[in-house]
């Protein structure tokens, strides 16, 4: 649940570390366990963060989510000297209760699955998405509390789902068929390997397939977007 560690031009003073691997190291992708370890599923019928999930389910996540970033702060001040810049992006969302993810789009899809016997309903319910999309004051005030750095910028801005499409595809093809099928071959890209290992390689063609038409659909309806978060931080001294 950690963010992308991005290097600014002015570099990250380093003080030792081993770069990538220690980053790897000191990063936990996992979805709070609290969530499965009942006997009832807490977040039935979702992969991800809903309307329809508790309460519970949203603070399990930011407390999963402040756990994982106050370990990746501190273990990214001690690489760094005293006054060394460091810039991180990720993707958050603009309010604590607006959700606006293609994991609840995938979300959806399973449920379909589940009512067609595609899928079996225990594996939805207990599958829960490794990731989290914090708001801009949660992403502050964990940083604060942490101490390691002085956050010099804090902006929020918003992409398209399908924001590298012109790199990969003429004109004649950005239609919604064309561009559902690109957001959801992105998606299939970085999600693939987690999804087959709970519901099944034979699935992914459908899923995807199914995915990429739910995507186009809603093309109709709104802009999809990601809300994308940039800070830059400062090692305190």
């Amino acid at each position: 649940m950690c963010p992308l560690l991005m290097l600014t031009n002015r570099g990250l003073y380093m003080n030792g570390g081993a770069g990538e691997i220690s980053y790897a190291k000191n990063s936990t992708v996992q979805a709070p366990e609290e969530l499965t370890n009942d006997a009832k599923p807490l977040n039935k019928g979702n992969i991800f963060l809903t309307s329809t999930s508790p309460p519970m389910v949203y603070k399990a996540y930011f407390e999963q989510f402040q756990r994982d970033f106050k370990l990746f702060l501190k273990s990214r001040s001690e690489e760094l000297t005293p006054g060394g810049n460091m810039v991180l992006t990720f993707i958050g969302r603009e309010k604590p209760h607006e959700i606006c993810s293609p994991w609840v789009e995938i979300g959806m899809v399973l449920k379909d699955m589940v009512l067609e016997g595609l899928v079996e309903e225990a594996k939805l319910d207990y599958f829960n998405m490794p990731i989290y999309e914090p708001t801009i004051e949660e992403v502050r005030q964990i940083i604060e509390v942490e101490g390691s750095f002085t956050l010099q910028t804090l902006k929020t801005f918003q992409i398209g789902f399908d924001v590298d499409i012109h790199d990969d595809v003429d004109n004649s093809f950005l239609n919604r068929k064309g561009r559902g099928e690109f957001i959801a071959k992105a998606h299939r890209a970085g999600l693939e390997s987690l999804l087959s290992t709970e519901f099944g390689k034979d699935m992914m063609d459908e899923l995807f397939s199914r995915f990429s038409k739910k995507v186009s659909q809603l093309m109709e309806l709104e802009t999809l977007e990601y809300t994308t978060i940039v800070i830059s931080l400062t090692k305190a001294t």
